[in-house]
């Protein structure tokens, strides 16, 4: 059977790894949502 300890410590892990998904994740859709504003001011402009 599995410690107390371990078991937090599994959670921990899988909270840190998700913490890193959310943050690379928010990285990208940033970058698409300033890509797709631009390409409205762009096509505005024409």
């Amino acid at each position: 059977m599995k410690s107390k300890g371990q078991s937090l410590l599994e959670y921990s892990v899988i909270a840190a790894v998700a913490a890193m998904v959310l943050v690379t994740m928010s990285t990208y859709v940033f970058r698409a949502v300033q890509g797709a504003r631009q390409h409205i001011y762009n096509e505005a402009k024409k």
